[in-house]
Formats: structure tokens, C-alpha cells, sequence
């Protein structure tokens, strides 16, 4: 398989070879050869023209090359957190924590509050980038600042050397798609989120944060008016809307009968208003189908019927599955199989650190590998890469190993101390590994790039 691009004879750039190139839409290709000029991929194949033989070359052995990780969903302000807040008893219980947790911050001096967030998402992000992810829906509440994430580019980059930044990733390392959280328990609080989320939106771009969206927070927080408002911004602005729908069951004890545990927590927050206009989970996904792209969030305990509605809406409506969040509450098995075989669209997230104790992405990967071994692993890395990639319409082909696309790309090392043979002769036998053992991080982040550039 050889792909390349029309570009000139006098183009700048790198190639690279490594032990695999695996594109994930179509075959892998082994120690092929990858062209990656000023951020863009020039050339992917098993042979290089030789209109690139002056190019720097740099073999990277022991090594597989994939599309940059997508983070579906996140909450990056919990990313300070040591472990997941405890779950023990009940999910109001665990709600309930958070907000403890988050009260606590706000006990703080604006200027405190302001530091521990920053420092928070600083965290999270460099975390997610250093394995590999390249693309984050994020949840975001106030307070936030988008010059964190454009500031924190120029952090990352001291750690890269020249030629793979100005080759690999002269714009952003990474992306953070903003989804403002809406809530609207009481109207003083439905006016904070609703105007911090426009003055977001409506705000001067920054480096590294990108198509910003509305997340109605879920369906006990966020009235069917606040979904209906996101839905119709999205339709009007091709915009993301990202929601918590069917996480627990105390949820829909609530919503279907407005008794249980979270019913007795939630009625004491809520003003008349928000009372009369609690949805059910049938009403905000009606809402939902009309935005232009909505994510349903977590769909733990969705009916058939719902499922028929998500099958339904396919182009416009995806799920956003958390496995080891799903692990941490001990929910019963998730309906993956099922979603998948009815064409329902179905990305990985992370959630956050309050439930989850890394953002690793490829870890959600091989908890689903764990448990499911009906799962293919490249159709589990779809869900990370190229679908999500395609449905969130996600700029210069981030997520896609691609001609054309940007060359902001993930990587994984093996060696002997892996269990790992000294080359991984076949597609099936890489495979493997990864799910079991592969350790994923930013492809400019490999220390051959300095080494190559000290040579020249």
C-alpha cells in the first residue's frame, strides 16, 4: 500500500520509518515510510519516492505509529486529585463528594481558586498528551481561562527537540474542544453558566482550543429548557452538545418516580422553575437529535426504545462510553455489543480523575479488551481515533493517519523487558501486545528525534 501527496520538489520535512505504521482504517504496513512536512502527512507507504531520499530519515525501531488519540470526554478540573472520590453506597453519594470537593475550592480566595485550576488542567493535559491523546472534549466550568491551554503549548514544546517540532507539530501538541457546562437547578445559577458559556464562545480564539461546544450538565441539574437552548445554538452554529444521560439508577429513580436517595438530595437545590421543567430521559434525547452533533455521555442504562431513537439519529447522535468509570461504580455489564450492532456510534472517554485514576486513554481500550474478548482491538481503537475523529468533524484529520492530515500522531516502544520479541513480525501478534502491554505517548516526544538532529 503506498499513499502519497502532489507537493513540490523542494518540500522540508522528515521521514520516518518504524517497525509498524498502523493506520487503523486499512492494513498496517511494516517498516514503511511516513513523510510528515510542517505538521502534514506527505507520504504513507511501504516505499518511498525518490523525491524524499534528501530528507532527514529517521528509523525507529521497535516502534508502531498510530493517529493520535480523541478523549471523547473529560473533566480535566478534577485532574489534581490523588485517587477517584470514593463510590461506596450510592452515585448521590459520590455526587455529592464532588461537590464537597469542588465547595471546598471555592471556599478559597478567587485568586487560590484560580491557581488550583490552572494547575489542574495543567496536569490533566499533560498527562493526556504524554500518552498520546491529542484531542479532548472537555467539560468546563467556571473559573477558566483558554490562555492556560495556549501558554501550556510552549511548556510542552521545550520538551521536543527543533526537528520534530517544526516536522511533527509546529501548531498545538494538543487540543481542548470546551464544552460549557450548563445548569440551571436555580435562575441565578442558569444566568452564571449560560453567560459564561457565551462570553467563552464568543471570546478571542487561543492556541490549542478549538470548536467550543455546551454540555447541559444532566438531566437533574439541567432542565429540558437548557437542552432545548444548546440544541438549537448547535443547530444554528454546527456546534457540539455533550450531556450526562441514563449514568445510575438513582438518576432515573429520580426522574421517572422523583423518589430515592438523589431525589432527597436534589429537591432541597432546585427552584420552582427548574422543578417544572425536569425532562425525562426520552424528552432530552428528543431535544438532543435536533442539535447537529450531540453526545449522549455515559447511556449506562438505556431502554430499547431510547437505543432505537440513538439508531434512528446516527448521524447526529453518538455515545460516549467511560469503562473504567463503568468499573468504578460497579454498574452492570455495558450494552456495547448491542449499541455497536444496531450503527450506533460509540467514542471512549476518560471522565475524570474524581472516578477514574489516570486519563489514559488506551487504558479504557484494554478494560474493554479485558472483559470483552469478542472485541476486535483496531475496531475498540477506531473508537479513539478515525470515528471520532469523523463524527466530531474534528480539523486537519486529527485522530486519522491520513494524506493530507495533520501529522499529530501517537506512538508505542516495546522491548525485550516487554516480553516483546525483538520485531513484531505480524498485525495480529502487534495487536496484542498493545492490548496487553503497550504504553502509548506523543510520537515527537521520542528521543531518537534529538539524537537524529544532534547527528545532522
Amino acid at each position: 500500500m503506498t499513499q502519497q501527496a502532489a507537493v513540490s520538489s523542494t518540500i522540508h520535512g522528515l521521514v520516518l520509518q518504524p517497525d509498524w505504521l498502523v493506520p487503523i482504517d486499512s492494513p498496517a504496513i511494516f517498516e514503511g515510510f511516513l513523510v510528515a512536512s510542517a505538521g502534514t502527512i506527505e507520504h504513507l507507504g511501504a516505499e518511498l519516492p525518490e523525491r524524499f531520499h534528501a530528507l532527514p530519515r529517521i528509523r525507529l525501531e521497535k516502534t508502531a505509529i498510530l493517529p493520535g488519540w480523541i478523549n471523547s470526554h473529560c473533566h480535566l478540573e478534577f485532574s489534581d486529585l490523588v485517587e477517584p472520590i470514593s463510590a461506596l453506597g450510592s452515585f448521590d453519594g459520590w455526587l455529592s463528594r464532588v461537590i464537597q470537593q469542588r465547595a471546598l475550592v471555592s471556599s478559597q480566595s478567587a485568586e487560590k481558586r484560580l491557581e488550583q485550576r490552572r494547575h489542574a488542567i495543567r496536569q490533566g493535559l499533560i498527562e493526556s498528551w504524554k500518552h498520546g491523546v491529542r484531542w479532548i472534549v472537555d467539560n468546563v466550568t467556571a473559573p477558566w481561562d483558554p490562555a492556560w491551554i495556549s501558554h501550556l503549548q510552549s511548556e510542552m514544546r521545550s520538551e521536543i527537540s527543533t526537528l520534530a517540532a517544526s516536522s511533527l507539530v509546529p501548531d498545538a501538541l494538543i487540543s481542548v474542544q470546551p464544552c460549557f457546562e450548563l445548569i440551571d437547578v436555580r435562575e441565578e445559577r442558569w444566568h452564571q453558566t449560560h453567560n459564561f458559556a457565551l462570553e467563552q464562545i464568543d471570546a478571542p480564539k487561543w492556541q490549542g482550543v478549538c470548536s467550543p461546544g455546551l454540555a447541559p450538565h444532566a438531566p437533574y441539574t439541567a432542565s429540558t429548557h437548557v437542552t432545548r437552548c444548546a440544541a438549537d445554538w448547535s443547530s444554528e452554529n454546527r456546534g457540539l452538545v455533550s450531556m450526562h444521560l441514563a449514568e445510575s439508577r438513582e438518576e432515573l429513580q429520580w426522574l421517572d418516580h422523583r423518589t430515592g436517595f438523589l431525589g432527597a438530595w436534589i429537591e432541597t437545590k432546585i427552584d420552582a422553575h427548574h422543578r417544572s421543567n425536569i425532562g425525562t430521559i426520552d424528552e432530552h434525547l428528543r431535544l438532543l437529535a435536533s442539535a447537529w452533533r450531540s453526545l449522549v455521555v455515559h447511556g449506562n442504562f438505556l431502554t430499547k426504545h431510547q437505543v432505537d431513537w440513538l439508531r434512528e439519529h446516527y448521524e447526529r447522535m453518538a455515545v460516549v462510553y467511560c469503562p473504567r468509570t463503568h468499573a468504578w461504580f460497579h454498574h452492570p455489564p455495558y450494552p456495547l455489543s448491542d449499541l455497536k450492532s444496531r450503527g450506533i456510534a460509540v467514542f471512549l472517554g476518560t471522565d475524570s480523575r474524581a472516578s477514574n485514576p489516570d486519563l489514559n486513554l488506551w487504558e479504557e481500550v484494554k478494560e474493554i479488551a479485558s472483559r470483552r474478548a469478542e472485541c476486535e482491538p483496531s475496531d475498540l481503537a477506531r473508537m479513539i481515533t478515525s470515528d471520532a475523529s469523523r463524527f466530531l468533524d474534528i480539523p486537519r484529520k486529527i485522530g486519522r493517519m491520513e494524506l493530507g492530515g495533520a501529522s499529530q500522531l501517537t506512538a508505542m516502544r516495546w522491548n525485550q523487558s516487554d516480553g516483546a520479541d525483538a520485531a513484531l513480525r505480524t498485525e495480529s501478534e502487534l495487536w496484542r501486545w498493545m492490548v496487553q502491554s503497550g504504553v502509548p505517548y506523543p510520537l515527537e516526544m521520542d528521543d531518537r528525534f534529538a539524537l537524529a538532529a544532534h547527528r545532522n
